[in-house]
């Protein structure tokens, strides 16, 4: 009777002190463990294992719901999900995470707002949002190029000589898409206007196009001036048929002589549709008059030289006066300059 007393009495304490394998809120009953096993149990989470039969307890993706809710529940934890889950030898385990209200918050609607926050940051970052062309126009630092190239930027940065500057601009010019520009050189060569184009005159157009997927150097490209007017007869622009590409914007076209006759600006490169005919452009682009340049200087008092002299080493002239620009501003501002019109291409 003794030994009786003492072999109940350790049975008792053996179950009261020894930790459970399979704990839930609802204690399993014992033929349920041939359908589930709860194994490495902890407060966050557990593992899974359900075996693949006829089970009264339904599809095994039901047993590991009922198992997990359970085991959270039996932690205090109000919600769980399943991690990942993997098949082997007729059993298939689940791996599930247990956590309460607060953290179940944290994951549906702060981290969104987190990202949010993160995207907010990042649209209102300087970034580089697109490059061109320009150009020196006297040898004290001043440049030009289009209005749309530096006039909607931040920050503009010109690249000369493999050297990096910041141009500070000075004016621009909405309406004929020109803007005035300085950085901080001296005796730097420069480009002399001429008195005006020539139809039919040969013409070279220098910059940077494509700069990015071709290379950093300069390009030059050939044509003629084949009208004096641009689109619905804009008399301030010239029409050219020197090919031209995002990135030769601001960028100069000289004569034979070498000198500037005008500023690129833009090529037409949508089908124009007349009826039932469709048109491709080609070689159709255009550049800004060089007359309509010398007013824009001097209404703000730079000073520039105009010549109708043939210049010795056209190219190599072009070559030391023409500069990359890149521009830099928020994304926020850029999309909107670019609904408004004012900018053509942006980097995103």
């Amino acid at each position: 009777m003794k030994q009786l007393f003492i072999t109940f009495l350790f049975i008792i304490l053996t179950g009261c002190f020894s930790t459970p394998e399979y704990q839930y809120n609802v204690a399993p009953q014992k033929d349920d463990f041939r359908d589930h096993i709860a194994i490495n149990n902890f407060e966050k989470g557990g593992r899974i294992e359900v075996k693949i039969d006829n089970s009264d307890w339904g599809s095994p993706y039901n047993i590991a719901n009922r198992a997990a809710l359970s085991h959270c529940k039996y932690y205090g934890k109000t919600h769980y999900k399943f991690d990942d889950d993997t098949y082997y030898e007729g059993r298939r385990t689940y791996n599930f995470s247990c956590f309460d209200d607060e953290v179940a918050l944290d994951i549906e609607i702060q981290k969104p707002k987190i990202k949010q926050k993160k995207n907010n940051i990042q649209r209102e970052q300087l970034r580089l949002i697109g490059s061109g062309t320009g150009f020196f126009i006297n040898s004290k630092g001043f440049l030009v190029s289009n209005n749309h190239v530096g006039g909607v930027c931040k920050k503009v940065k010109a690249i000369y000589n493999s050297n990096e500057y910041d141009a500070n601009i000075v004016a621009n010019d909405i309406i004929n898409d020109l803007v005035l520009a300085k950085v901080e050189l001296n005796d730097n060569a420069f480009l002399r206007l001429s008195n005006g184009g020539k139809f039919g005159e040969d013409i070279k157009v220098y910059g940077f196009p494509l700069s990015d997927t071709l290379s950093s150097s300069l390009k030059v490209t050939k044509g003629i001036i084949s009208s004096l007017s641009g689109p619905q007869n804009n008399f301030s622009l010239i029409q050219i048929d020197a090919a031209i590409q995002p990135g030769n914007s601001g960028g100069p076209i000289l004569n034979s002589k070498g000198n500037l006759v005008g500023v690129a600006v833009g090529a037409i490169n949508s089908p124009i549709i007349k009826g039932d005919t469709i048109t491709i452009p080609q070689n159709i682009n255009f550049g800004i008059k060089s007359e309509i340049l010398d007013n824009f200087l001097k209404a703000n008092n730079v000073k520039f030289e105009s010549s109708n002299e043939k210049i010795n080493g056209l190219d190599k002239l072009a070559l030391s006066s023409t500069i990359k620009l890149n521009c830099y501003n928020t994304l926020r501002e850029a999309r909107k300059y670019q609904k408004e019109g004012l900018v053509r291409n942006i980097i995103e």
